[in-house]
């Protein structure tokens, strides 16, 4: 059971870090993107007009990221459509806690 515990605790580890360094990776390779984007277009442009399209571009970038995060997700949905699972009958409780009490304890007498 440790085992099992301490793997995933590894495993979700290992993906944070590695998240991590993508993460690092690619807003260093954005930057410099931003730098080209900003040089080819100022060849063109007034500065003013390079700042607002850049901005205009991350700006709609991040928005469709936010509606595409606060999107439900659908297997989460349909599990939930299901519903509650139904309450187990207390009777029900009582009887296996005592046939499993029983079963113990000729287990423990044919010992």
């Amino acid at each position: 059971m440790f085992h099992a515990i301490k793997s995933a605790i590894q495993r979700g580890a290992r993906t944070v870090a590695l998240s991590s360094a993508a993460s690092l990776l690619i807003a260093v390779g954005l930057a410099f993107l931003t730098v080209s984007a900003w040089m080819a277009l100022a060849a063109v442009l007034e500065p003013v007009a390079v700042a607002a399209i850049l901005g205009g571009a991350y700006t709609g970038a991040g928005l469709i990221v936010l509606a595409l995060a606060s999107r439900p997700d659908p297997h989460r949905r349909a599990r939930s459509e299901s519903g509650p699972a139904a309450p187990v009958p207390a009777d029900a409780i009582v009887q296996s806690f005592l046939t499993g009490m029983a079963t113990g304890q000729s287990a423990g007498a044919r010992r």
